[in-house]
């Protein structure tokens, strides 16, 4: 039987989890319409003698290994050695249940959809965590489909929960500059191309916390992407809908307070860029207060930011003691 939907999986270093991953996949109840390909991103540890193992025992794996270039490379190779109608994604240290796939493609195919969406948890090894509103079984025509992008309450614009028509992927490339809201631009640059999207709650993908993750590591520069990502959002947001131009614009507000307060976080003070983004935030402070789409925490931390730097600096020291939770 010919395979239908394409399962990518970038890995780098994964030796301690690659076999969950390859295992949750192959228990797929529709593995019969499935292949898998394994990007292998330059691992150093034992990765590949595993991901070459489970090949050699597989004939629906397909496996390459390339230069370490990031995930989202990864990703963009991963795209062009599929062969299938369907593509998705699953990142090696997460898994997902058994008939998730099934569940996922049935409603793609049953209303010819361009994506469809399960949804996910955080999967804490002893604790499971849904963080989204609950919600019914849903098919959004392209505005309805964007704006629920970009309130990210319904579902969330990670990648690996959905399954997406190739056809849509390919005039469309992963930025491999971005380790931050790399997915948030690939689903905009996407959801533009949609005519509908289906969402299914399910939440049947585990997103497991790994400390030593991208979005886990140290602070550096690279950082401030998320910034550009979200205020270039905004900005074309702004052509289409002016509803949809205020969501953007309270991400782009949001992303400014995190980026913020994890430079202090992480003791990384870009001084003449973080008096820049005080300096944005003191001048919508109204607006940021009056958005419906930041919450209540964020809020705080954005006001914090509207004092002086070196007040800042000093409570920030002294937060433990304030029982102050900015992020």
């Amino acid at each position: 039987m010919s395979k239908v939907l394409s399962v990518i999986i970038p890995i780098y270093n994964g030796e301690k989890y690659i076999k969950r991953c390859l295992n949750s996949v192959l228990e797929q109840t529709v593995i019969n319409l499935i292949e898998i390909i394994i990007i292998n991103d330059g691992s150093t540890d034992n990765t590949e003698a595993i991901c070459i193992d489970y090949k050699n025992k597989y004939d629906n794996i397909i496996y390459s290994s390339i230069e370490n270039k990031g995930v989202s490379n990864a990703r963009n190779v991963g795209i062009h050695l599929s062969k299938t109608q369907y593509i998705t994604f699953l990142d090696a240290d997460d898994w997902i249940e058994k008939d998730m796939y099934e569940i996922l493609l049935k409603r793609i195919l049953k209303f010819d959809l361009d994506i469809v969406i399960g949804g996910y948890v955080k999967d804490y090894n002893s604790k499971i965590v849904n963080r989204f509103k609950k919600s019914k079984l849903t098919n959004y025509n392209r505005l309805e489909a964007q704006k629920n992008l970009l309130k990210n309450k319904i579902f969330g614009w990670e990648m690996c929960d959905k399954i997406y028509r190739k056809d849509i992927l390919k005039e469309i490339a992963f930025d491999n500059d971005l380790i931050i809201c790399e997915d948030l631009l690939f689903q905009w640059h996407l959801f533009k191309k949609v005519k509908r999207v289906g969402f299914i709650p399910i939440y049947k993908y585990h997103y497991c916390y790994n400390l030593d993750s991208a979005t886990n590591g140290c602070f550096n520069k690279k950082y401030l992407s998320g910034i550009k990502v979200k205020i270039r959002i905004y900005k074309e947001a702004k052509l289409i809908d002016y509803e949809l131009s205020k969501l953007a614009l309270e991400n782009y507000f949001d992303e400014l307070g995190i980026v913020c307060i994890n430079m202090m976080k992480h003791n990384y003070i870009l001084l003449n860029r973080f008096k820049c983004y005080q300096k944005i935030v003191r001048k919508n402070i109204i607006k940021i207060l009056k958005a419906k789409g930041i919450s209540k925490k964020h809020k705080l931390g954005l006001c914090f930011l509207v004092l002086p730097y070196i007040f800042c600096k000093k409570i920030w020291s002294i937060r433990k003691y304030l029982c102050l939770k900015l992020v």
